[in-house]
């Protein structure tokens, strides 16, 4: 196996690449271009909209250093199958013909877009926001229909592609967690402390903290001062950096090598995510890492959750509030929370079995491919 990624430089684990190398017999790491060359606005809008590619989805699509390695893997190797993550990377595969490809969609950014474009109340970002899932819309139902095999995370995931893909062959892999790695702390934290974590150059994770940090956190502070905040991430961006100067109690920490300690320092997980798509892994994580969670319905879209017996479901400013005072407040009910997420981490969201249900379909798809050859 041969693992082709980007090297997106500052605040790559050196830890991990070496956990990468045992696990492929090559591991290649391509560095990104920093800037695209200057183009004007028409020469963009028809980019957007005739290009393999559309350029809203940026210098990840768009690599010459990763075309260029793709090629030459291609050209030197003969590979069984290959697996693509994310859509960004889909226009480096168009012209592979030899070979089963499965796409793994990850977080569909149609259905981010269509989201953010439901909750914007400004008009015009809203008519920005239909052209640019327009522009994926059209890019996914003309290329989708070319893989073997579509995985996703979440249930409506796979129902929306296959509205617009019916022939495509489309499975539902919930994303999993080692709860060998994340393991709850020997003792409850002292301080009611709470915890995201996230890239913060993201813009779901850029909303979700906004939100939470001027509009929900004020009002937790009102009610226990002495309540802290961290969020923890690589690549935050100046608007979340700002929050920590801006409001009181927040601390941003930006790249770690390991969350694990922050973790462990904190008595409550908050996850107010107001979109997105896919399952997120930070809440299998936190309930792997034995942490009460208060979080958004979207936050929990494909993760089979008990609301007041594993987690605590807000979906507006005074609910959220109340949730994470009751849960800084009440020992019994975080342990209560905690034990019961980490308990169903390990029974449904293990990394083995999702293994397992991958192997599946690169069998399948090697089989599948190969009949379609000889026929």
């Amino acid at each position: 196996m041969s693992l082709l990624c980007f090297d997106l430089g500052e605040g790559r684990s050196k830890d991990a690449i070496e956990n990468l190398k045992s696990l492929f017999h090559k591991v290649q790491l391509v560095p990104l271009e920093k800037t695209h060359a200057r183009r004007t606005p028409w020469h963009k809008t028809l980019r957007e909209w005739v290009s393999p590619s559309p350029e809203l989805f940026g210098r990840i699509s768009s690599s010459v250093n990763m075309r260029k390695a793709i090629q030459s893997l291609l050209r030197i190797t003969e590979f069984d199958l290959v697996h693509i993550a994310c859509t960004d990377m889909i226009s480096y595969f168009l012209d592979v013909k030899h070979v089963p490809v499965v796409f793994d969609s990850i977080d569909d950014p149609s259905l981010n877009l269509f989201r953010s474009m439901r909750q914007n109340e400004r008009l015009l970002q809203k008519v920005k926001l239909l052209k640019d899932w327009l522009v994926i819309r059209k890019f996914e139902k003309k290329y989708f229909s070319k893989f073997s095999e579509i995985v996703v995370t979440s249930p409506l995931d796979a129902e929306i592609i296959r509205s617009f893909c019916p022939r495509s062959n489309v499975t539902v892999i919930p994303n999993g967690v080692d709860a060998q790695y994340f393991r709850p702390p020997s003792c409850d934290p002292m301080e009611p402390r709470l915890i995201f974590s996230g890239v913060m150059d993201y813009s779901q994770n850029i909303l979700a903290m906004t939100f939470f940090c001027k509009s929900i956190f004020p009002l937790i502070r009102m009610k226990i001062p002495e309540a802290q905040l961290l969020i923890v991430g690589r690549n935050p961006v100046r608007e979340i950096l700002d929050l920590e100067k801006q409001i009181p109690g927040i601390e941003v920490t930006g790249t770690v090598e390991d969350i694990r300690p922050y973790l462990a320092r904190s008595q409550v997980y908050v996850c107010p995510l107001k979109s997105g798509a896919g399952i997120k892994n930070k809440i299998l994580e936190a309930w792997a890492a034995g942490l009460p969670i208060v979080a958004t319905s979207l936050s929990c879209v494909g993760i089979e959750v008990s609301p007041g017996e594993d987690i605590l479901i807000a979906d507006d400013i005074n609910g959220f509030v109340k949730a994470v005072v009751r849960l800084l407040q009440d020992e019994s009910l975080r342990k209560k929370l905690a034990e019961k997420g980490r308990k169903k981490v390990v029974e449904k969201y293990d990394w083995e079995s999702k293994a397992e249900m991958l192997e599946k379909i690169y069998v399948r798809a090697m089989k599948n491919f190969n009949i379609d050859v000889d026929n």
